[in-house]
């Protein structure tokens, strides 16, 4: 399954757009410059008290349906 691979800084009180409906879709840069969107609710498992911050894998299908996000720690380079 083909894999693109993101940066999110998000802070706390933005991801209040996303939490309460106001903005439904996240859109994001990949490390090789192509422009993703996916939805926010995907982000779920990843909020802190600081919001969402970090690197992460995005997974699709040869349809380009999500399959899954997972992110990464520190120490994975892209």
């Amino acid at each position: 399954m083909p894999k693109k691979y993101f940066r999110l800084n998000i802070s706390a009180s933005e991801y209040q757009t996303y939490y309460r409906g106001t903005a439904q879709v996240v859109v994001a840069r990949t490390t090789d410059g192509l422009q993703i969107q996916f939805p926010a609710s995907r982000l779920r498992d990843f909020v802190s008290h600081s919001g969402i911050h970090g690197h992460f894998e995005i997974t699709y299908n040869a349809d380009r349906k999500l399959v899954g996000i997972r992110k990464l720690d520190q120490t994975t380079t892209r």
